[in-house]
């Protein structure tokens, strides 16, 4: 049995050496996983608070959105900024920031009767000017002749953009999406937007289009029928790559949240097993402890058997020389005895 528990208590200590080298092995990828998870909720964070506040937009702008937000009656009917309503793959986002220029940060309202609203407030608190856009359910009466604009600019800039040689990325409306119902407030500023690759391109394209026009680049040069050129550097990042770089990093939170899950699981019940192999030794060596203090007691009782039992061998040596002298003395009285 002695024997056994010894096998047993090897295996448990090669199991638990083994468990704490994986464990070790996991824990550069859980800190990995927690510094980058700390570091994405930080930027996120960041973001948010900028996006909260409107960081990016004009003064005017910035403050109706912050009233909104913060409840405001006179603004009940303000359905936010335009840019808000648009979702643009960051490649044309750029693009799409040079066709709709201040319109990007217009804030869509209801009726023309909110909008003198909006701008009495603006004028009684001296917070700067705004732009805004007139949701499509108020100009209705022009939706149809706005549908058909569309309808007919789309149909002539299909037919001129195949064979004009320039390198076209598309319509502008075919590359973005927004709601349904935002569509055709979204149509009638971008009817006649186009993307094209580099500003060569755009001026190319420009000496064959009739007007109207607007021709935007993927860094963000702008060509339009008026003959106005815009170009350069600078502008940094957007209202629109702010937007999508939240949505992309909340993504990432989300993944990197299952996953660090799913490490520090895994972590604890490495923890578990350890803690379990632990127990069990510290068992398995009370009982070997307990075996040895019998052996031992085993032994010494054996060692007390064996010297008593030297001690009577030689008694009975002693006590058989006796004997045989003994034996010896009788045999000589009697002959003696005969003899007489």
């Amino acid at each position: 049995q002695l024997t056994l528990l010894q096998t047993e208590r090897k295996e448990l200590t090669q199991q638990t050496a083994a468990e704490e080298t994986a464990r070790e092995a996991s824990k550069p990828k859980l800190e990995a996983l927690r510094e980058e998870s700390a570091k994405l909720r930080s930027r996120l964070a960041s973001l948010i608070e900028l996006s909260q506040s409107f960081e990016g937009y004009a003064d005017g702008h910035r403050y109706l959105l912050q009233q909104k937000a913060k409840g405001e009656a006179r603004l009940e009917r303000l359905k936010g900024s335009l840019a808000e309503l648009l979702e643009v793959p960051a490649r044309y986002e750029r693009a799409i920031e040079a066709l709709l220029g201040d319109a990007l940060q217009g804030l869509v309202m209801q009726r023309a009767e909110d909008v003198q609203e909006a701008i009495r407030l603006l004028t009684e608190r001296g917070q700067g000017r705004a732009t805004f856009l007139l949701h499509p359910e108020a100009i209705s009466y022009q939706l149809s002749a706005i549908s058909s604009q569309r309808g007919t600019q789309t149909a002539r800039l299909s037919e001129i953009l195949p064979s004009s040689g320039a390198s076209v990325e598309g319509l502008a409306l075919d590359l973005i999406r927004c709601a349904e119902g935002d569509r055709p407030l979204v149509e009638a500023l971008l009817a006649d937007g186009i993307i094209v690759r580099e500003l060569p391109d755009a001026l190319a394209l420009s000496a064959s289009l009739p007007s109207p026009f607007a021709i935007a680049t993927l860094t963000g040069e702008l060509v339009t029928s008026r003959g106005i050129i815009a170009g350069g550097p600078g502008g940094g990042p957007g209202i629109l790559s702010r937007r999508r770089e939240i949505a992309r990093l909340q993504g990432r939170v989300r993944e990197l949240h299952d996953s660090l899950q799913a490490v520090e699981a895994s972590w604890e019940a490495s923890c578990r097993r350890s803690a379990h192999f632990a127990e069990s030794l510290e068992l398995l060596n009370q009982r070997l402890h307990e075996l040895e203090i019998e052996r031992l007691k085993a032994e010494a009782t054996c060692s007390h058997t064996s010297g008593e039992r030297r001690r009577l061998l030689q008694q009975i040596e002693v006590l058989t020389y006796e004997a045989r002298s003994h034996e010896e003395d009788l045999r000589v009285l009697a002959e003696e005895i005969r003899t007489i």
